[in-house]
């Protein structure tokens, strides 16, 4: 799903272009990923997938990066969304977590990922392996995505991200 955000909430993360929203990101969640620079490239990679804002300007909707529903620290918000149904984009308004800080919203969805049930065996064999690209394929398997080409997706922005950390740009969509 993506989400559609224009409020303002003075968060220090660039979003002039997609390598500056990573070259600023990426020390967050790397820090809500506890140092892990492969589980950090893969979350910020699902992150980008979730917000069609990244790399737009402007700031991000309650600091929440990656489309996490429900409550957060600074409650929530409705936005405008979409989900994939047999096949096609259905649009729909949810409800999304807010989160006071950047941080807080790149550890809530560090949190989601790795402390979910539904993920388990997918950081468990992360966590034997190393292998992103295995990761995202679990967890899209998992059900994290409905779209059929999530994983080749996902694989496509990691490609970007440790190039982008250390200023190059970021190619792949």
């Amino acid at each position: 799903a993506s989400t559609s955000s224009a409020v303002a909430t003075g968060s220090d993360i660039d979003n002039s272009s997609r390598s500056s929203f990573v070259k600023t990101a990426f020390p967050h969640m790397l820090a809500a990923t506890n140092g892990d620079r492969g589980m950090a490239e893969a979350l910020l990679a699902i992150a980008i997938s979730e917000n069609g804002d990244v790399g737009k300007g402007g700031s991000f909707t309650g600091n929440n990066f990656a489309g996490i529903k429900g409550q957060g620290t600074a409650g929530s918000f409705v936005a405008n969304t979409w989900e994939e149904e047999g096949g096609q984009r259905v649009p729909q308004q949810a409800s999304f977590a807010a989160f006071r800080t950047p941080q807080e919203g790149f550890r809530a969805f560090g949190r989601f990922i790795t402390e979910n049930k539904r993920y388990a065996p997918a950081m468990e064999r992360y966590r034997q392996t190393g292998d992103v690209n295995q990761l995202a394929a679990d967890i899209h398997q998992a059900g994290y995505a409905g779209d059929p080409d999530y994983t080749a997706k996902i694989q496509n922005i990691m490609r970007g991200i440790p190039q982008s950390t250390t200023g190059g740009d970021i190619t792949d969509t």
